[in-house]
C-alpha cells in the first residue's frame, strides 16, 4: 500500500526546490542557505532507484522496485508521482505478475524526457512512454537470464550494461540486437556525459569510457567510489567521506572532507551545491550540502538510514 502525505513541508517546498532521496522522502531546500526541513515521505513502498521527468504540471518522479530477494516485494514494478498535481497520487506504469522473466533487474530506470528505459531478466531493454503508453522492447541482448545492469539514454541512443559489457542501440528501435562497445567487469551506475561519452563504476573504480573507433576505451578516474554525478565537463565523486571532482583532462581536486566518517552512498550536483549522503557502518547517515564555490559544508539532516540515490529538483 502506498501512503502519500501532504503537509506544510510539501507545500512550502514547491517555492524553493526538492531534494529527493531513494526512500522518496522530500526535503524542502532553501535556495539561499541550503537548509532543509524535516523529511516528508511522499511514498512508502519499496524502491530500488528513482528517475525524474517533466510533465505538463511540473516535475514527475519515477521509481521502481526489483524482486527476488528476502527484502524485496513479490513482484517488480515501476511507479510515478506528479509533484505538480494537486492529488499527489502515485500511479503504476508497469507491474508484471510474479517475479519472472519480465521483472525489472536494472539498478536504475532512465528517461529521455519522453520514455522510460530499463532492463528485464530475459535480457530485454524495455521502454514505456511517460504517460504509460507504447510499452515495447527496444533491444534484446545476449542469452540466459540477466540479474543486474544499468541503463542510460541520450542523443537518440540508449546505452546499457549487463555488468560484463556495454551496449548501444537507437532509443526508438524495436527488437534491436544492440552493438557491444566495451567489455569489463562488475559494471554499474552508467551515465552519459555532456559530450555523449560514458561514465561507469566497475566495482568501486570510476571509469570514463571514451570513443576509440567503433568501441570505447576506459580512462581511470578514481578508486574507492560508491557514488558520483556529472555536470558539464566535471565529474564529482565521493572517496570515503571526502568529495573530489575532476574537470575533463585535469588532476583531481578535493572539494571538502565531511565531518561524518563513513561512505558517501548518494551524491547529486547542482549549479552551486553538491548534495551528499554519508552512511557510517551499521548506522543511519547524514545529508549535507557542500558549496561548489568554497567547499563550505551545511548539515541538512541527520539520522537518515536511506539514500544511495539523490536527485534535486529546482533550487540551486
Amino acid at each position: 500500500m502506498i501512503n502519500v502525505q501532504q503537509d506544510r513541508t510539501l507545500t512550502t517546498s514547491r517555492k524553493c526546490g526538492f531534494l529527493i532521496s531513494l526512500a522518496l522522502a522530500l526535503f524542502a531546500l532553501n535556495t539561499a542557505t541550503a537548509a532543509a526541513d524535516d523529511p516528508t515521505p511522499i511514498a512508502t513502498d519499496r524502491q530500488s532507484a528513482l528517475a525524474l521527468g517533466v510533465g505538463s504540471t511540473g516535475t514527475i518522479v519515477f521509481w521502481h522496485a526489483t524482486c527476488g530477494s528476502d527484502f524485496s516485494p513479490a513482484s517488480s514494478y515501476l511507479r510515478t508521482l506528479d509533484l505538480g498535481s494537486t492529488e499527489m497520487l502515485p500511479r503504476t506504469l508497469y507491474a508484471p505478475a510474479g517475479c519472472g522473466a519480465s521483472r525489472i533487474v536494472s539498478d536504475n530506470v532512465a528517461t529521455d524526457g519522453r520514455s522510460l528505459y530499463w532492463l528485464t531478466a530475459d535480457r530485454n531493454v524495455r521502454s514505456i512512454q511517460l504517460n504509460g503508453g507504447d510499452l515495447r522492447d527496444v533491444a534484446h541482448f545476449g542469452s540466459g537470464s540477466a540479474t543486474q545492469g544499468s541503463v542510460a539514454v541520450g542523443n537518440s541512443q540508449v546505452y546499457w550494461t549487463d555488468g560484463a559489457q556495454v551496449f548501444v542501440a537507437p532509443s526508438d528501435a524495436m527488437n534491436d540486437q544492440g552493438l557491444a562497445l566495451y567489455r569489463g567487469s562488475n559494471m554499474r551506475n552508467l551515465k552519459i556525459a555532456s559530450d555523449q561519452s560514458l561514465y561507469v563504476l566497475s566495482g568501486n573504480r570510476l571509469l570514463h569510457l571514451v570513443p576509440a573507433g567503433a568501441n570505447l576505451m576506459p580512462v581511470h578516474v578514481a578508486d574507492s567510489v560508491d557514488a558520483y554525478d556529472l555536470d558539464g565537463d566535471a565529474v564529482f565523486y565521493g572517496v570515503g567521506s571526502s568529495i573530489e571532482y575532476r574537470i575533463r583532462g585535469s588532476d583531481p581536486v578535493r572539494l571538502a572532507a565531511l565531518p561524518s566518517s563513513g561512505t558517501i552512498d548518494g551524491l547529486a550536483v547542482t549549479a552551486n551545491y553538491v548534495y551528499v549522503h554519508v552512511r557510517p557502518p551499521l548506522q543511519s547517515g547524514s545529508l549535507y550540502g557542500v558549496s561548489r564555490a568554497d567547499g563550505s559544508i551545511r548539515t541538512l539532516t541527520g539520522n537518515t538510514p536511506f539514500a544511495a540515490q539523490l536527485a534535486v529538483v529546482g533550487g540551486n
